[in-house]
């Protein structure tokens, strides 16, 4: 008797390895979209990785150049201050020389003394101030004026000093008009100061005024100003460093998403070669 069932358990099993094969086929091509998908959102979060990086490195040297100015700032807050101290001792020198013509000489030469010093802080100051103005267009013009203006007046009044040595006769008129130069002096110097000095509260983002502010000065001081910048600076580097690191999780976790689905490729790949040779073997 002839045996019937074989062809038919042949053909079964044809049926069977070419529907595996095709159901690898479409395994295999599905799991090349998904590596290309993975591939194009990992190029993309490449790019905006760079990307962020060049706005978290611009945002740390903004926060730096931030801080270098501040610095500068107190140290012009710094040179002003002295420069109000040393105006108001030389006031009070040349009070007490208007007393006692006997010792004038000494006490004018002692005055000499300390408006070259003077001096000194006012050009160290208003180069400070000239810098900050070149970087900051917020930097009163009315301030640069009044250095100028403070300069020129302690001049005066060391031409006047000079004046009333070599002339002791008239010293005691001298004196007293050096004492009005050194008045308007010190008065000037105390609003530079002033217009410094008004200090940022970070915590609260508030200004505080000077407890002795000159009538008329509104608004914040340079020193305020550029605390304010500052703050503002490591804002701003804080917000850049969050987000690059936001990104840079976006794309470890782009990259092990590829990573598994070049896995399944390969996976599917294989599995369909090895079909596909078994048929062929069959």
């Amino acid at each position: 008797m002839r045996d019937t069932s074989a062809p038919g358990l042949a053909l079964s099993v044809a049926d069977k390895k070419n529907s595996e094969i095709q159901s690898l086929t479409g395994s295999v091509t599905q799991a090349q979209y998904d590596v290309a998908e993975q591939q194009a959102i990992v190029s993309s979060l490449q790019a905006k990785s760079q990307q962020f990086n060049l706005y978290l490195a611009q945002a740390d040297d903004d926060q730096e150049s931030a801080l270098a100015n501040l610095n500068l700032g107190k140290d012009a807050l710094s040179s002003a201050s002295s420069l109000v101290a040393s105006m108001t001792t030389a006031t009070s020198k040349v009070n007490e020389a208007s007393s006692g013509a006997s010792d004038v000489a000494a006490q004018m030469a002692e005055l000499v003394n300390k408006l070259i010093l003077s001096i000194e802080y006012i050009n160290k100051t208003a180069q400070l101030v000239n810098k900050q103005k070149a970087n900051n267009p917020l930097v009163p013009d009315k301030l640069i004026d009044n250095m100028s203006k403070a300069a020129a007046n302690a001049n005066n009044a060391i031409a006047l000093s000079l004046a009333a040595l070599q002339s002791c006769y008239v010293a005691e008129a001298t004196l007293l008009e050096s004492s009005e130069v050194l008045a308007l002096g010190s008065q000037q110097s105390t609003q530079l100061r002033d217009r410094m000095s008004f200090l940022w509260d970070s915590q609260s983002g508030k200004v505080l005024m000077a407890a002795d502010a000159a009538p008329g000065v509104n608004g914040p001081g340079i020193v305020a100003l550029l605390q304010q910048a500052y703050d503002d600076a490591k804002v701003n580097y804080n917000q850049a460093l969050t987000s690059n690191n936001i990104v840079t999780g976006q794309l470890s976790h782009a990259q092990a998403e590829l990573a598994d689905a070049q896995v399944r490729l390969n996976s599917y790949q294989a599995g369909l070669a090895a079909a596909t040779a078994a048929a062929y073997a069959a």
